[in-house]
């Protein structure tokens, strides 16, 4: 959705610096464990639970989220899916590998 790994980085670096500038830092990042996986098609996909952890103003904000997690490779490589926020349509929509 983004245009590949070099503009995430670019996306990424951009937000951050935007929460800095309104007081957010981020502090921790966390991942619990993965679902167990299942089989779609030549697929392989599971959950993946995540945790942000930031400091506000007045205090510690937890964010906690679930990305989807698919290979197409029997698991060799992982692409990661941040569904935070995303109705089905725009799931379907932007999210094809």
């Amino acid at each position: 959705m983004v245009g590949g790994e070099q503009k995430m980085k670019e996306v990424l670096d951009t937000t951050l610096r935007e929460m800095e500038s309104q007081g957010v830092v981020l502090l921790k990042i966390t991942f619990g464990e993965p679902s167990s996986a299942i089989i779609m098609g030549n697929e392989l996909q599971c959950t993946l639970p995540e945790a942000l952890e930031m400091q506000v103003q007045g205090g510690k904000l937890i964010d906690i989220s679930t990305m989807i997690a698919i290979s197409t490779d029997a698991g060799k490589n992982w692409y990661f899916i941040d569904i935070s926020g995303k109705d089905i349509q725009t799931m379907k929509k932007h999210c094809l590998i």
